[in-house]
Formats: structure tokens, C-alpha cells, sequence
């Protein structure tokens, strides 16, 4: 028999508990305590009493006398500075461009307001639910989710390296994205007038048209093509066809517009001059940004990428060095850059929000976007007109099981769930933080961006087919279309347009980055996780991913990888 003292006894059961225990969660963290080592006495009066004990002791009496106390955090992990930057954080992955560009057109195209039931009804029964787990698993973890999906199931460990595969090809994406809007954000604001307002023999064909363009045409030539003003016979002609005046159907037309100039060829089909034109910015975005010329898939081919665009790739290798200084203290810097990157879109979208809801189409002076009566004053120039075609309701189309996938779809893609970024975020957290708050907080403050997007979206869709003399459908146009074409031609009748395109591609680049900020640090986490040792070297660790990014994703810079 031998006597053992309280700590010799707690650090052998320690140590027992380890070695039986190898594919436990988080058994690094946890230690045992033995209950019997205080009496009811020495607990009241925090005064330890030595029991002995022999060296042989029963397994089911210790089992029953021990139990499990985990430490918060290892000491060597990072935490977040405050909770105010995991929430800012979690926000900003939550609320990105599928926001802005997926949302309002898919609301638009599912039945409108009818969408809102699915989308809401999803969100309450699948999104939150997820979320919520996410959170709390990997709060519970302390880790990302490579190591948290191997502790809980070793056959799962795959599925952590899976979603930071998912997540590898959104960031190269999203980064292409980022580069293609500081060509718009700086050449946009350094020009007056706007690059695209104009058509140009630098990048535009015979076929572009321009509304300040056509301006200059009279009765007698009231057809822009070509870089001039020509009659409606010659447009015609040139396609084999012969002019006519082509009725639009009044229940789906504006009450200002009657007719339309058009051609009509041998079969007797009438085909409007609007879809015989490229818009500029179309011009713009597809041929000086993308460096597509008409003949992608013949001359761009697996083996002829095409003339690299050298734009791109300078802007596209200034997104990536953004994204390292953002990682270079790991998520304590990336915690403070959330303040800015998650905050500044909603002043952007609150103010498109009331300049475009505004009665006269231009400013007098702009510090009469900050007048609140302006908010109600939106009854005319097209934005009524916008808003009903985003919320108008088809029941029809509640039945249809499209729109329940599309809801699904678009709940997993804007809170970014099963993609293993917020096991990640939410490792960092106290390990008794109200997590469940915080899943209900991030998802409804998503939710209720997306309502807010589709209005400002929309109301400039009705303010565009205004000035346009044409519907919202003929305007409408999704993702990509939507933030490098169509809103681009909306900024060109905003007054002033150079603010209004700073403010516009400054938005986007922000919810861009705050996207991939929470897609980038389950990579790094997931690293440095694995390999304890580079815990101490993380900076480095998140440069050399970020060079690697870059390198990979150089490809989608020539006109071949769009």
C-alpha cells in the first residue's frame, strides 16, 4: 500500500485518461479532478484534506469520482481582441456579393414577393439551424475544421480538407472579381466623363449605342451606329432587312412609351433596334476588361489563352498583397480591418438607397441626400416601377418545387454554411460566449441586407428603364451582367457619376474582401492547426497561401479564363 497525495492522484488519472482515450475531442485540453480529495468541510472553507488511498483502486469508483474540467483555449491560439470583431467579421462572410448580384435576381426571377416565404421559411427551419452548429462546434473545438472533423469521426477527416477546397476556388474567384472593380473604381473616378459613357473606337464596335451618344440625333437621323447618327433605312439595310415602327403591348409597357424603331426582314419577324445594339459598358466590360473580341472558344482555346490582360493581373496581384497586410497579425488584424470593410457598404447602399428614390433625377446639391424627407419622396422617376417589378408576387410559382431549391440554394450560399469558414471564425471565441445569439444575430442581419439590396438594385433598375424610355425587364440582368454592365450605365446618370462610382465599386471591393477574409482564414487556420509549430510563424505561413493563390488563379487574367 502506498499513500498518494491529491495532485500525484489527479495527474495519474490524467495521464490514464489520455492513453484510453487517443480519439477523444479536445482530450489535450481536459484534465481530470477527483471529487474525494475535498470533503464537504474543506470545500466550505477552501482548505485541501490529504486522503489516502492504495495504489489499486476500483475503475468504476474512479469513474464515478471523477470528472472532466476543459480549458478554455491553449495558451499559444489566438483569440479575438473583442466579440464586437467576430460578429463584424462573421457579418461581413455572411454578407457579401450574393447580396448584392444573386438575391435581388433571384427574388426577381421566383415569383417576387413570393420568394420571400420560401427564402424565410428556409432560413428559420435549414440556415439557422446550420449555422448555429457550425458556431457552436467549432467555438467547442478551439479549432478549424480539418482537426475538429477528424477528432469527432477519423473517417470524416476528409470532409474538412473538402470544404477548404470549396473555399480555395472562391477566394482565386472572388479575388478576379476584386481586381476587375479597381479598374472600374480607378479608372471610373480619374476619367470625366466615364470611360464607358462614350462609345470609342478603343473598344467599342460599330454596333455600340450610348443614350448621351444618341442625344445628338435629330428626326432625320434618329439612329446611333457606327460612331454617328444615321436614318433608320440605312441601319436596316445593312442587315438585309427594311424599317418599320414596332408596337410594344401596352399592358407591359410604360404609359410614356408607344413605339419603338425596329427592322423587319423576308420572314416578315420584326426585330427592335435595341436588340440589334451593345450598350457601351456591355462593350466596355466585355471587350477592354475581359478582352473578349467574339471569339472565345475558337482563337481562346486550352492551348491559346489569348493576350494576358495586363490590368487585370496588376490589379488582381494588388488584391492578393491586400490580403496578406490584412492577415499580417492574423485575426487581430483582420478583426480591426472588419470595422471598415463590413460597415462602409451599408453607408454606401443607405445612400444609393435614398439618392435614387429621390423625385428629380439629378443633385442640386448633394448634401440634400442627407434631407429625410427625401426617404418618402419616392413616388416618381421609375423607382416605384423598380421595387414592384422586385416585389411583385406570382402564387403560381409557390408550388413549384424550383423555388424552394432556389431559397435553399441561395440560404447556403449567402451564409456560407457547410463551407467550414465559421467553424473557423468561431474558434476563436471564449469557449462560454452565447454563440446562439450570435448565429441569430448574423443570420437576420444577413437577411435583412439582401431586402435592402434588392431595393437599392431595383429602384435603380426603374430609374435606369426611366431615363431609357424602356421596361425593367429590358434592363435586368444577372450576376456579373449586373455589377459590370448594367450599374455601370446607372452611374452615368447619377450626378455627380465619379462619386457615385467610387462609392459604388468601394462598396464592392469591401463586401468582396470581407468575403475573403472569412474564406481565407479557415486555410491558414487549418495549417497552423495541423502543424502546431507554425503557430508561432502564422504571418508567414498566410503569405506563402497567399502567394500560391495568386499564382494559381494568374491564368483567369487572360481572356481564355473568364
Amino acid at each position: 500500500m502506498s499513500e498518494l497525495n491529491a495532485n500525484d492522484l489527479e495527474k495519474n488519472d490524467n495521464a490514464a485518461y489520455g492513453m484510453n482515450n487517443k480519439n477523444n475531442l479536445f482530450v489535450e485540453d481536459c484534465k481530470i479532478i477527483r471529487k474525494d480529495s475535498f470533503d464537504v468541510q474543506s470545500e466550505l472553507t477552501s482548505t485541501p484534506r490529504k486522503q489516502s488511498v492504495t495504489s489499486s483502486f476500483d475503475n468504476d469508483q474512479l469513474a464515478s469520482e471523477k470528472t472532466v474540467k476543459c480549458r478554455t483555449r491553449s495558451d499559444d491560439r489566438e483569440t479575438w481582441a473583442n466579440h464586437i470583431e467576430f460578429l463584424l467579421t462573421s457579418i461581413g462572410l455572411a454578407v457579401g456579393l450574393g447580396n448584392i448580384w444573386r438575391f435581388p435576381y433571384v427574388c426577381y426571377e421566383n415569383g417576387g414577393g413570393t420568394f420571400l416565404i420560401p427564402y424565410f421559411c428556409t432560413l428559420f427551419v435549414v440556415g439557422i439551424p446550420i449555422y448555429f452548429l457550425e458556431t457552436a462546434l467549432g467555438q467547442y473545438a478551439g479549432t478549424s475544421c480539418t482537426l475538429a472533423f477528424r477528432r469527432l469521426v477519423p473517417g470524416l477527416r476528409g470532409l474538412g480538407y473538402a470544404m477548404l477546397g470549396v473555399n480555395w476556388f472562391i477566394t482565386i474567384a472572388y479575388a478576379v472579381l476584386v481586381a476587375w472593380a479597381f479598374i472600374y473604381l480607378i479608372e471610373g473616378t480619374a476619367k470625366n466623363p466615364l470611360p464607358w459613357t462614350h462609345c470609342s473606337p478603343k473598344y467599342n464596335t460599330m454596333r455600340c449605342y450610348s443614350q448621351p451618344d444618341s442625344e445628338h440625333c435629330d428626326s432625320h437621323q434618329p439612329v446611333y451606329w457606327n460612331f454617328n447618327c444615321t436614318d433608320l433605312a440605312t441601319f436596316c439595310k445593312y442587315y438585309d432587312m427594311d424599317d418599320c415602327d414596332y408596337p410594344h403591348d401596352n399592358d407591359t409597357m410604360p404609359r410614356f412609351v408607344h413605339v419603338e424603331k425596329c427592322c423587319i426582314d423576308d420572314d416578315n419577324v420584326q426585330h427592335p433596334i435595341s436588340t440589334m445594339r451593345v450598350m457601351a459598358s456591355e462593350e466596355y466590360y466585355m471587350r477592354y476588361i475581359l478582352g473578349l473580341d467574339g471569339t472565345i472558344g475558337k482563337d481562346h482555346t486550352w492551348t491559346q489563352y489569348g493576350t494576358l490582360q495586363g490590368s487585370n493581373m496588376l490589379y488582381y496581384s494588388l488584391t492578393w498583397m491586400i490580403v496578406a497586410l490584412i492577415f499580417a497579425k492574423g485575426i487581430r488584424s483582420s478583426g480591426k480591418v472588419a470595422y471598415v470593410i463590413t460597415i462602409f457598404p451599408y453607408i454606401v447602399l443607405i445612400i444609393l438607397l435614398i439618392f435614387v428614390s429621390r423625385q428629380d433625377g439629378k443633385f442640386t446639391n448633394f448634401n440634400q441626400i442627407l434631407n429625410f424627407h427625401l426617404l418618402i419622396n419616392c413616388n416618381l422617376k421609375g423607382f416605384m416601377d423598380g421595387i414592384y417589378y422586385f416585389l411583385k408576387p406570382d402564387w403560381s410559382k409557390l408550388c413549384n418545387l424550383k423555388i424552394w431549391t432556389e431559397a435553399v440554394l441561395q440560404i447556403f450560399y449567402s451564409l456560407s454554411v457547410s463551407a467550414g469558414c465559421q467553424i473557423a471564425l468561431s474558434s476563436y471565441n471564449d469557449f462560454y460566449n452565447n454563440c446562439h445569439l450570435d448565429a441569430w444575430v448574423v443570420a437576420i442581419v444577413n437577411s435583412l441586407t439582401s431586402i435592402l439590396s434588392g431595393f437599392v438594385v431595383f429602384g435603380t433598375l426603374g430609374m435606369l428603364a426611366f431615363e431609357q424610355n424602356t421596361t425593367v425587364p429590358q434592363v435586368v440582368n444577372e450576376k456579373t451582367a449586373l455589377i459590370f454592365q448594367v450599374y455601370p450605365t446607372a452611374i452615368n446618370i447619377m450626378d455627380p457619376p465619379q462619386l457615385f462610382n467610387f462609392l459604388f465599386f468601394a462598396m464592392f471591393i469591401s463586401l468582396a474582401l470581407s468575403s475573403i477574409v472569412g474564406s481565407w482564414e479557415p486555410l491558414v487556420a487549418a495549417i497552423v492547426d495541423d502543424f502546431p509549430a507554425l503557430r508561432k510563424h502564422k504571418a508567414k505561413v498566410c503569405l506563402i497561401c497567399c502567394v500560391i493563390g495568386a499564382c494559381v488563379g494568374f491564368p483567369l487574367c487572360y481572356p481564355s479564363g473568364k
